[in-house]
């Protein structure tokens, strides 16, 4: 198991040594020694207290200790080794837990178990315990049979990652079904059309999806998919013929589509054929040019609220089409777009507009009149690898308390 992460930050958490008394108490049931029932009897009164101490009490390191003297009475040094081992490095992870006085509350839903270096045993052992608590998991690169050992011991999960393990459609079929998961994420594996069925199967009531670099090559296992809130299908294997499905599908519920860096044909004339209400639409490298940004208008144009046509050919005309189409944008990416100072008195119509990416693009310090003329609630600013100069950085600075993002050529 090479990391188990979990989405915020991996705050270190009392709760960790559960896995290694757990482990502990593995190891001794598995050996011979006639003397073991005291130190089971031992750990299971440590792992209660610990289970009650771990929410906020502080934990006592003399318990720990004793246990290290009943380890070493009853047993031959040279013999468990691995046991006194375990108990050490509880021991020394508990006294730096204790001196981070700055932890005044613990989460209680999400466990960081890749930063505090546990073995596969010590984890398994950490989610019998505080496996049920938890509503979020996230995994990366971590082989599926391990996969098998974790994932059961976290039945009320609502949100799940999977990430780069090498998951196949057959491995989808032996998930467990955690009946609350209503966000999943297998970004990066092995997952085509067969295992898209599979999951829209086990997990019928699903808000979010994201299975973005994955070999799927058609969409037609989507339909009537009506819970269904956030898709996300980057660098996939779909294709003009495939995408044509797109308005049969009818996610009603759909808010946020990823479609970027499949190089679709034709996909904005796709889309205008669909029934869609959203409010994020990612289309960036999907060789998008003026011409596609007439049909791209026809979306409900109030709803959409961002916007990312990045790595596209749409050039000045394009970005005039969406800016004058799309007025309720609030975070817009145009990056390398071929642009222009030109493209930059479309920008009039984006009063809404709170975040612009401008990366990769023919902007120069005269371009930075319109910036400041027609962008009076924009908080922040990317406008790297343009020609910007040290005169437009500072009208930029001097107009707008923002964060503006590596300027310089």
């Amino acid at each position: 198991m090479n990391s188990i992460q979990t989405i915020n930050p991996l705050l270190p958490d009392y709760r960790f040594l559960l896995g290694k008394l757990s482990c502990i108490e593995n190891l001794v049931e598995e050996s011979t020694n006639k003397d073991k029932a005291i130190i089971l009897s031992y750990l299971e009164r440590i792992k209660q207290s610990t289970l009650q101490d771990s929410w906020g009490k502080k934990i006592s390191s003399r318990k720990l200790k004793v246990l290290n003297s009943l380890i070493k009475k009853f047993y031959p040094p040279l013999e468990e080794t691995y046991i006194l081992a375990l108990v050490k490095s509880a021991l020394n992870q508990l006294n730096y837990l204790k001196q981070l006085s700055q932890i005044n509350r613990l989460n209680k839903d999400r466990i960081p178990l890749n930063s505090l270096g546990l073995s596969l045993e010590e984890c398994t052992g950490l989610l019998k315990q505080l496996g049920h608590l938890l509503n979020y998991l996230e995994i990366i690169k971590t082989p599926f049979k391990d996969l098998q050992r974790i994932l059961p011991l976290c039945s009320n999960l609502s949100t799940l990652h999977l990430q780069n393990c090498a998951i196949h459609p057959e491995h989808l079929k032996v998930l467990p079904d955690f009946p609350q998961l209503v966000c999943l994420d297998l970004s990066g594996n092995q997952i085509d059309e067969e295992g898209l069925a599979i999951i829209l199967q086990k997990f019928p009531h699903l808000q979010v999806l994201d299975l973005k670099e994955n070999p799927i090559a058609s969409i037609q296992g989507l339909k009537n998919t009506s819970d269904l809130e956030e898709l996300y299908l980057s660098f996939t294997y779909l294709e003009h013929h495939r995408i044509i499905d797109l308005p049969q599908v009818k996610l009603q519920n759909l808010r946020i589509l990823d479609l970027s860096y499949n190089f679709i044909e034709n996909i904005a004339y796709v889309l205008s054929q669909c029934s869609l209400n959203l409010e994020g639409l990612f289309i960036a490298g999907n060789d998008l040019t003026s011409e596609d940004a007439k049909y791209l208008i026809k979306l409900n144009q109030d709803e959409l609220t961002l916007l990312d046509v990045s790595h596209n050919q749409l050039g000045d005309e394009g970005f005039k089409i969406l800016s004058e189409g799309f007025v309720s944008l609030q975070d817009f990416d145009a990056s390398y777009n071929n642009l222009t100072n030109a493209a930059l008195t479309a920008l009039e119509h984006l009063s809404t507009l709170q975040t612009l990416q401008l990366d990769g693009n023919e902007i120069d310090d005269e371009g930075i009149t319109e910036l400041i003329n027609y962008l009076p609630n924009l908080e922040d600013l990317s406008i790297k690898n343009n020609s910007i100069g040290a005169i437009g950085e500072a009208r930029l600075k001097e107009k707008f308390n923002m964060n503006i993002t590596d300027m310089t050529v």
